[in-house]
């Protein structure tokens, strides 16, 4: 059966993932005939969808990451080709950056963790197609790394670090199938040393044997709670390499071997590794 009937192609409301449905809709059943409706965009080879009955056909696209991109619906055979009537065009853009954005990024102290970085976005981005980033740089590593993403979230984003020595951070906002950024926000760092030592604080070592491994027994003792505070206890080595911690409480134990000579030394510290302290304890050394 011939096709006489028209094809007209119409745009529907993104849905929260930013994909855009286009709907092709023919005056003349399709299933009576050996033609197809297809919809495709002009600089593709493929088209998005191919429907072969029924009077409509539906395809989901996104809008394109820059420039516009045009679309079209036709009555044709399956690969698009002996085509009998095409529809209106619909041409889709990229978003455009919008002045009503704002972004700022924040660094405050956090419980048991050095800082809380936080990232707030001017408008709601929930369920506006959108992503806020958080990057950062180091001397060691000047490419942007990204370390957190929030998809959709509102209007904030936002984890826990320990304090990293000489890093920066900024945050981006940008829409998720859009490469161009948006808006970026202005950076904050973290060096060392951002924490010197604090006469509110002390930490004491004592060493006795043990009679579990028949090794020696490190206690490192602080004159406070660490528990809701940034801080760790911390067990170094001679040559200050971090050995074990504890998180909670005033007291921290550890056991090592009995190696006369060996010497070790306790900190309180809100870097991962011990150092960069608020106190530090004498040496011990194993007789």
């Amino acid at each position: 059966m011939a096709y006489t009937g028209l094809i007209s192609l119409t745009q529907g409301t993104p849905d929260s993932y930013g994909d855009i449905p286009l709907i092709a809709t023919s005056t003349q059943n399709l299933d009576p005939t050996k033609y197809y409706i297809v919809i495709q965009a002009n600089d593709q080879t493929y088209p998005s969808n191919v429907c072969g009955s029924g009077t409509t056909c539906q395809a989901m696209v996104l809008a394109p990451n820059s420039g516009s991109e045009t679309y079209v619906a036709k009555i044709s055979d399956q690969a698009g080709n002996d085509v009998q009537v095409t529809s209106n065009s619909i041409t889709l853009t990229a978003p455009q950056p919008t002045t009503t954005w704002s972004l700022s990024l924040s660094k405050t102290v956090s419980t048991k963790s050095a800082y809380h970085l936080s990232a707030t976005v001017g408008n709601d981005t929930a369920g506006a197609d959108t992503i806020i980033r958080i990057w950062r740089t180091s001397p060691t590593n000047p490419t942007p790394t990204e370390v957190l993403a929030c998809y959709d979230m509102g209007t904030t984003c936002g984890f826990d670090i320990t304090n990293q020595a000489d890093a920066t951070y900024s945050a981006t906002a940008s829409y998720q199938h859009v490469e161009n950024i948006q808006v970026t926000s202005s950076t904050v760092s973290t060096s060392a040393p951002e924490f010197a030592l604090d006469p509110a604080w002390s930490v004491t070592l004592s060493q006795a044997p043990s009679v579990i491994t028949g090794g020696v027994t490190l206690t490192a003792t602080s004159n406070q709670d660490i528990s809701l505070v940034p801080y760790d206890i911390f067990f170094l080595d001679g040559s200050g390499t971090h050995l074990f911690s504890c998180a909670t409480e005033t007291t921290c134990q550890f056991d090592v071997p009995n190696t006369s000579g060996q010497t070790y030394t306790a900190t309180i510290s809100a870097f991962w590794d011990g150092s960069q302290f608020v106190a530090t304890s004498d040496v011990v050394t194993i007789p």
